[in-house]
C-alpha cells in the first residue's frame, strides 16, 4: 500500500471517529472512552506500518545508488558502460557473425574518399614536350578506411591516372590488440621514413615531393611487410615514437611533375629464381620527438634509416641487353635521414609559421657499364622549407633542394621555388608554383610554372604527421 492511500485510510478513520463521538453524546462516558482508545490504537498501527514501509522503500533506493556506483567504477577501470557491453554482447549482422554492422550503429560500416588532383605545368625546358606545357588529370585517388572489428583497422589507397590504375596502399592496423600504446601494421603501405615521405602529393606544401627523396628513395618508400609502432610520454608535455619495419623490398612511388624523375615510372625489376633469405629483406626504423614549446608551438625533429643488404635485381634490368642471359646481381642500398619542423600556428584564426628541412647520406652500389663489377658510391642531399599562414585560407612559402646524384656524387642538383596556397574551405585547394632547376648531370637549366587544383569528396584525414 503507498503513503498516499496509508495517509487517506488514516485521515478517514480520524473522521469517523469525530462522527461517531458526536452520535454517542448520550452514551455514557465509558463507552465514548472505550471506541476512543480502538480508533487510537488502529490509527498508530496504521502509522507503524507507513513508517516501516517508508524505511523499506529508502533502504531499496539505497541499495540501487550502491549498485550505479559500482558500475561507475567498473566503467572507469574497464573503458566500457552498460550499453558498450551490451552491444558488444549482441551477436553482430551482416556477411557472417564477424560481419560489418551491428544492430545498433554503422561504427564497422567503411567510409569512403575521392581526392582529385589536377595540375597544370609550362616551362622553357628544351626536351619537355611531353612533360610541360600541358594539363596533367595526375590521379584521382580512391580510399577506404574502416573497423574490422574494436581491435584492427583497415585502409586501402587506389590511385587512377589517365593511364593506369595502382594500388598504393592496402594495410591492416592493429592498434588495440598489443600491450600499451604499442600498434602493427600489416601490408603494403608507405613505410615510416622520414618527414615527407609518408605523404601523398596533395598533402605536401608544394606540387612535388623535393627532388633529393626523388633521388635516394623513389619519392616514397613503398613495400610490402610488417611495421611495429610505439610512442609514450616524456613529461607533461612532450611525446617520443618510434617505428621497425621488415618489408619485401623498398619500392619507390611518385608521381612527379618536376624533378628528377619526373615522366619516369618507378623502377620494377624483373623475376628473380632462387632461395630468398634474411638478406634479401628491406629493414627500416624511425625515431621522433614531439616537444611543446609554447600554447600553439611544437618542435619536431627524427632520425630515419632505411637498409637492404642484397637487393636481387636481373643485370638486363640494368644495363641492357649487353648482359648475360638469366645474370641476378645483388644490390645494397642504405639511407639514413635527419629531419626537423618547427610549427607555430594559431588554432583559432590559423594564422602563424612552420618551416623545416631534411638531410640524407645515401650509400648505394649499382654494377658499372659492362656489369663486370660493382661500384660503391656516398652521396649527401638535403631540402629545406618554410610557410607563413595568413589566416586560414591564404598561405606563402617557398624551399631548396640540393643534393649530390645518388651514382655520381661528382655531379649535384639544386632547385629553389615559391608557392602561393589558396585554401577555398575544407574541400579545395588552389596552389601556384614556381620553380627554377639546376642539374649539373645534364648541364642544363631551366624553369617551370605550375597550377595545382586538389578537390576531396568524402571522408579523408590524416593524423599527426610526425
Amino acid at each position: 500500500m503507498s503513503i498516499l492511500h496509508r495517509t487517506t485510510v488514516s485521515a478517514c478513520l480520524a473522521l469517523a471517529g469525530l462522527l461517531l463521538a458526536a452520535q454517542l453524546q448520550g452514551q455514557s462516558n465509558q463507552d465514548v472512552q472505550k471506541k476512543l482508545d480502538e480508533m487510537k490504537k488502529t490509527y498508530e498501527k496504521a502509522l507503524q506500518e507507513m513508517r516501516a514501509e517508508y524505511e523499506s522503500r529508502m533502504q531499496a533506493l539505497e541499495g540501487q545508488l550502491e549498485d550505479l556506483r559500482s558500475q561507475v567504477e567498473e566503467t572507469a577501470e574497464s573503458g566500457a558502460g552498460p550499453l558498450e557491453q551490451a552491444i558488444q554482447g549482441v551477436e553482430r549482422e551482416g556477411l557472417s557473425s564477424f560481419g560489418q554492422t551491428t544492430v545498433f550503429d554503422n561504427r564497422f560500416n567503411p567510409a569512403f574518399g575521392v581526392i582529385g588532383d589536377f595540375v597544370f605545368a609550362a616551362s622553357n625546358k628544351n626536351d619537355g614536350h611531353d612533360q610541360y606545357n600541358r594539363f596533367f588529370m595526375r590521379g584521382a585517388e580512391l580510399t577506404i578506411a574502416g573497423e574490422v572489428d574494436p581491435f584492427i583497422s583497415y585502409y586501402a589507397t587506389i590511385h587512377m591516372d589517365e593511364d593506369e590504375l595502382e594500388l598504393e596502399e592496402a594495410y591492416g592496423d592493429a592498434h588495440d590488440l598489443l600491450p600499451g600504446n604499442m600498434s602493427l601494421k600489416f601490408g603494403r603501405m608507405n613505410v615510416d621514413y622520414g618527414k615527407q615521405a609518408t605523404m601523398h602529393e596533395h598533402q605536401l606544401p608544394y606540387v612535388d615531393k623535393p627532388g633529393v627523396l626523388q633521388e635516394y628513395v623513389g619519392g616514397a618508400v613503398r613495400g610490402t611487410g610488417v611495421e611495429l609502432h610505439n610512442w609514450f610520454p616524456v613529461g607533461d608535455d612532450h611525446l617520443m615514437r618510434y617505428t621497425v619495419g621488415v618489408f619485401t623490398r623498398p619500392d619507390g612511388d611518385a608521381h612527379v611533375i618536376a624533378g628528377p624523375i619526373a615522366g619516369e615510372e618507378p623502377f620494377s625489376p624483373g623475376p628473380v629464381f632462387g632461395e630468398r633469405g634474411p638478406e634479401d629483406l628491406a629493414y627500416t626504423f624511425r625515431l621522433t620527438g614531439l616537444f611543446e614549446t609554447s600554447e600553439t608551438a611544437t618542435l619536431q625533429v627524427g632520425i630515419s634509416g632505411l637498409w637492404a643488404p642484397e637487393l636481387k635485381t636481373p643485370l638486363e634490368d640494368l644495363i641492357g641487353p649487353i648482359a648475360p642471359a638469366g645474370a641476378v646481381i645483388d644490390l645494397e642500398k642504405a639511407v639514413l635521414g635527419f629531419d626537423v619542423e618547427y610549427l607555430d600556428v594559431s588554432p583559432e584564426d590559423g594564422s602563424g609559421w612552420q618551416a623545416g628541412g631534411e638531410a640524407f647520406l645515401s650509400m648505394t652500389s649499382f654494377p658499372n657499364d659492362t656489369g663486370t663489377s660493382l661500384e660503391r658510391e656516398s652521396a649527401l642531399g638535403f631540402y629545406s622549407y618554410g610557410e607563413y599562414h595568413f589566416d586560414k585560407y591564404w598561405s606563402v612559402g617557398g624551399s631548396v633542394d640540393w643534393f649530390q646524384h645518388a651514382q655520381d656524387s661528382s655531379k649535384d642538383w639544386f632547385d629553389a621555388g615559391a608557392f602561393v596556397t589558396w585554401k577555398m574551405d575544407e574541400f579545395n585547394r588552389l596552389h601556384l608554383e614556381v620553380r627554377w632547376f639546376d642539374d649539373d648531370l645534364l648541364n642544363e637549366d631551366w624553369f617551370v610554372v605550375m597550377v595545382q587544383w586538389t578537390t576531396i569528396i568524402g571522408s579523408h584525414g590524416h593524423g599527426i604527421r610526425w
